[in-house]
């Protein structure tokens, strides 16, 4: 199942917690995850691949791009 996770934080987001959420997913069975960190802002997307999609990386976008 696919689900979001983030923190806001004034004082800087911690990006170990970000990591430790994308873990607590691992048994819903995500085929992948990115993650995205910036100043007080920190949140992840677990995904799980749908079988029949081609395309089933949904990468996250940014003023500049895709995120890796």
């Amino acid at each position: 199942m696919c689900g979001i996770y983030g923190q806001y934080n004034p004082r800087g987001a911690d990006p170990a917690l970000i990591e430790r959420m994308a873990k607590c997913l691992d048994h819903r069975g995500p085929d992948g995850y990115g993650t995205y960190h910036s100043g007080p802002l920190a949140f992840g997307a677990g995904r799980l691949a749908i079988i029949d999609l081609n395309a089933g990386v949904q990468p996250i976008f940014t003023k500049i791009g895709a995120l890796p």
